[in-house]
């Protein structure tokens, strides 16, 4: 789940990247003269390498969910032994606490 909102808050600034360069390149197009052609041809480049860059961290995330579930699939007594550790602990910080 975790990773779920990563991947998506990545998603996320990627997407605001991206719109933020096809500003630049809409302004850029704007202007007249070689500055400003060489500089909308490394804004496309930039913008063409974050969607790849995209595609890729939602492809691993993807992956790296579908070897997790398998995992949890053929070997479901680990994450409850996990969890059930993970609450004993968080119990007993959480007693110290009030005593």
């Amino acid at each position: 789940m975790n990773q779920h909102v990563h991947t998506e808050r990545l998603r996320r600034d990627l997407g605001l990247i991206n719109s933020d360069l096809e500003r630049l390149l809409h302004d850029a197009a704007d202007d007249a003269g070689g500055l400003a052609e060489e500089a909308r041809a490394k804004l496309v480049s930039v913008r063409d390498q974050l969607v790849e860059l995209e595609r890729e961290a939602a492809g691993r995330a993807g992956q790296r969910m579908a070897r997790a579930r398998e995992r949890v699939r053929e070997q479901p007594w680990v994450l409850i032994g996990t969890v059930a550790a993970g609450a004993f602990l968080l119990g007993l910080l959480g007693r110290g606490r009030f005593d």
